[in-house]
C-alpha cells in the first residue's frame, strides 16, 4: 500500500493507498505487535532519505501512522482494563527480551535465516538467476527496485540480529521476493534464449530426484532415522508419488522451447507436493506439533474435577482440548513469566510438589499428566517415590506421553 502510495502524485487515490497501509499495520499489530510498526519503518524510512523525499518523510506518514493507531486503540485500551500488566509484558518480554536477551526463546545463530531462505522461497530460488537477469533489462522504475529490495533484506537482517529467531518470523520478506521475481521473470518471458531458466528446471529436477532417492533408501535400505513409521507406507507412497509427477513436469517443460512454458513448469511442479502435505506428515510430527486429536481421545472419559498437569510443551494443547485454565505445570516453556506471579507459584511443580499430589490421601479427584517425552523421567521418579506403579500411556509417535491416575490409587497399584 504504501509503496503504490509513494508511486502517486499528490491526491485523493495517493491518501487512499496511505490509509491501506495504516489499516495493514493496524491489523498486523493486532496480530503480531510491534513488530507490525517496525518492519514497514526500516523500509520506509530508508528509501524516503535515499530519495531525499524529506516532506514525505517529516509529514507524509502521518495518515498511515494514524490509522494504524485507530485500529489498534480498541483493543489496545480494553487489554489494559482487563490485563494491568499486558503491556510491560508483552513489550520488555516479548519483544526487547526476545530481541536481545541472552536466554530469549528460540535461541539462534546469525546465520540461520540467511542458510534456510533459499530454501523457504523454493521452488522459486532455481530462477533467482534468471529473474535478476531480468530485473537488469526490465523497464520498471528504479524507485521501486529499490523500495522491494530494502523490503526483503532489511526485515531479514533485523532478524538476523534477533538472538530468537523462528523461521516464520521472516514470513513479511517474502512478498517483495515474490513481486521482485515477478518483475524480473515477466521480462525474461520475451527471450526464448533465456538459458538460466532451463538451468533452474534442471537444477529442480535434479533436487526431487534426490528427495525421491532419499525416501527409498530411508523405507527400505534403513538409512537414517526413519522418516516414516511402519504403519504409514500410504504417506510415503503419496509423497513420492508427488515428487514424481513433479519430475515429470519439469521433463515435459525441459522439451518444450517456450520459456513461458518453463517458468510455468516451475510452480506447477510444486503443486502436488503442497497438495499432498496435509496427508503425508508424519506420526511423530502430527504428534508433537498437532496433539488435539490424541488428547481429546485421551480426555473423554475424565470427569470435569480433575486436576490437570502438563509440561510447557504441551500446556497449550492441553488447556485448549480440556478448555482448563488452572493447570499445574512440570516445566514453564513460555509460560515462565506468568508462573512468576505470586498466586501462580504454586502450579510450578517440582517432583517434591508432583509426589505430593500423589501421595494425598485426601485427594478425591483424577490425576492426569500430559507431558513431552524429554519429561517422562521426572514423573517416573514422583510415582516411583509415591510407590506407584502406573503404566504410561504413549502418544502416536512417541512425543506425547500420559498418564490418567485414579483417586483411590493406591501404593503399589498398577493400571
Amino acid at each position: 500500500g504504501y509503496l503504490w502510495a509513494s508511486l502517486e502524485p499528490a491526491g485523493g487515490f495517493r491518501r487512499i493507498m496511505l490509509g491501506v497501509a495504516g489499516l495493514g499495520c493496524g491489523l498486523a499489530f493486532l496480530t503480531k505487535g510491534f513488530l507490525a510498526v517496525v518492519v514497514p519503518v526500516i523500509v520506509v524510512i530508508p528509501y524516503l532519505v535515499w530519495q531525499r523525499r524529506w516532506k514525505d518523510l517529516l509529514v507524509g506518514l502521518w495518515l498511515p501512522l494514524a490509522v494504524a493507531a485507530l485500529v489498534a486503540l480498541p483493543w489496545s485500551v480494553l487489554i489494559q482494563q482487563q490485563e494491568p500488566d499486558f503491556w510491560r509484558y508483552f513489550f520488555w518480554e516479548e519483544h526487547v527480551r526476545r530481541f536481545a536477551a541472552e536466554d530469549a526463546q528460540h535461541v539462534r545463530p546469525f546465520w540461520l535465516f540467511l542458510a534456510v531462505f533459499p530454501a523457504m522461497a523454493l521452488p522459486w530460488t532455481f530462477l533467482v538467476p534468471a529473474a535478476y537477469r531480468g530485473l537488469r533489462l526490465a523497464e520498471v522504475d528504479r524507485s521501486t527496485i529499490a523500495y522491494l529490495l530494502l523490503w526483503l533484506l532489511l526485515p531479514l537482517l533485523l532478524f538476523s540480529i534477533a538472538r530468537g529467531k523462528l523461521l516464520t518470523y521472516v514470513l513479511p520478506c517474502f512478498p517483495a521476493l515474490a513481486t521482485l521475481l515477478a518483475i524480473g521473470l515477466a521480462k525474461g518471458l520475451d527471450d526464448s534464449r533465456l538459458l538460466a531458466v532451463r538451468a533452474g528446471l534442471r537444477l529442480q529436477t535434479g533436487m526431487w530426484l534426490v528427495l525421491i532417492l532419499a525416501l527409498v533408501l530411508n523405507r527400505f535400505a534403513g538409512i537414517g532415522r526413519p522418516f516414516f513409521d511402519a504403519a504409514e507406507g500410504r504417506r510415503w507412497a503419496a509423497l513420492v508419488t508427488a515428487l514424481a509427477a513433479g519430475v515429470v513436469t519439469l521433463a515435459y517443460a525441459l522439451r518444450s522451447p517456450s520459456t513461458r512454458r518453463q517458468i510455468l513448469a516451475t510452480g506447477i511442479a510444486m503443486a502436488p507436493l503442497l497438495l499432498a502435505v496435509p496427508f503425508v506428515i508424519p506420526n511423530a510430527t502430527r504428534q508433537s506439533k498437532m496433539p488435539g486429536n490424541t488428547l481429546a481421545a485421551l480426555s473423554a472419559d475424565l470427569p470435569r474435577d480433575v486436576i490437570v498437569i502438563s509440561d510447557g510443551v504441551y500446556v497449550h494443547a492441553v488447556a485448549w482440548v480440556l478448555k482448563r485454565a488452572d493447570i499445574y505445570l512440570l516445566s514453564p516453556g513460555e509460560m515462565l513469566y506468568g508462573s512468576s506471579y505470586p498466586e501462580d507459584k504454586p502450579r510450578l511443580l517440582t517432583v517434591d510438589g508432583l509426589r505430593r499430589l500423589l501421595e494425598d490421601v485426601n485427594r478425591q479427584q483424577v490425576l492426569f499428566i500430559a507431558c513431552d517425552r524429554d519429561r517422562r523421567s521426572m514423573v517416573q521418579a514422583a510415582l516411583d517415590d509415591a510407590a506407584l506403579t502406573l503404566s504410561a500411556t504413549p502418544g502416536p509417535g512417541g512425543g506425547l506421553v500420559t498418564w490418567t491416575i485414579p483417586p483411590n490409587a493406591t501404593r503399589q497399584s498398577s493400571r
